[in-house]
């Protein structure tokens, strides 16, 4: 669903006049006539500006970012709408493959997935909930988002216990992982990352467009985007171990 279908759905699900709604942007503080709404409607008008979306969005009982996420990538170059696009065709696809594989039964989560939009897609990436720092002497640590726990980890050096979800249900929490040297990873690979201040995440790893992203496999958890001097593999995770 483009822009244009995107705010025509949004306008009648308010049941708003077109003249309802000038009167309630205006209300907002922002002058939008009737007649250019309905250019934006019927797709007729490139995407308004930022400030016009979330009148537009707020005068219909809508949050704004659904419709400003649809106007961004509209105006956006070609080579930003094809990373957008295959960063949350990968995610998703990532995502329904661990699901089909381990709970096949399941057709509920799958459907779940299939109903997201790219932008929830996309606010899963960056939906941050447990964040890996580090210690004085080069130990790892988990610090748990909402309650501040810090949680002592081996050094990753030598072995490294999964003490998140972020990748479930591929690597269970407190499963162990045995770590290869990282001059042998590829994309689509395990990896554990040093990141440019000190911090430590275990992501899946591909390279979009010049571009580094670790991707976690559990939807609550945050995948993040790298420039490639911004990131530092420690090596990639071979085998794991678990304990029933």
């Amino acid at each position: 669903m483009n822009y244009a279908d995107t705010l025509s759905q949004m306008v009648d699900k308010s049941g708003l006049t077109l003249k309802d709604l000038s009167e309630k942007c205006t209300v907002l503080g922002v002058k939008v006539a009737p007649s250019y709404i309905s250019k934006l409607k019927t797709n007729k008008q490139p995407p308004a500006s930022d400030e016009v979306n979330i009148a537009l969005a707020k005068a219909c009982g809508q949050e704004p970012d659904l419709l400003l996420f649809k106007a961004y990538v509209e105006k956006a170059p070609e080579i930003v709408k094809e990373f957008l696009e295959k960063i949350t065709i990968y995610f998703r696809n990532t995502t329904k493959f661990t699901i089909e594989m381990l709970y096949p039964e399941n057709q509920s989560m799958i459907e779940k997935i299939d109903q997201m939009s790219d932008l929830e897609i996309i606010r899963d990436f960056i939906k941050q909930n447990d964040e890996l720092v580090t210690d004085e002497e080069d130990n790892l640590s988990l610090k748990d988002g909402e309650t501040g726990e810090v949680k002592l980890v081996v050094n990753p050096k030598k072995d490294f216990e999964m003490l998140d979800k972020s990748m479930e249900p591929r690597l269970p929490k407190g499963a162990q992982l045995n770590i290869q040297d990282a001059s042998y990873i590829e994309p689509g690979d395990i990896v554990i990352a040093e990141l440019s201040d000190g911090n430590y995440i275990v992501r899946r790893f591909i390279s979009v467009e010049g571009k580094i992203a670790l991707i976690s496999e559990n939807l609550e958890y945050k995948s993040y985007l790298f420039n490639d001097e911004d990131v530092k593999f420690l090596g990639k995770v071979k085998s794991v171990t678990t304990t029933l």
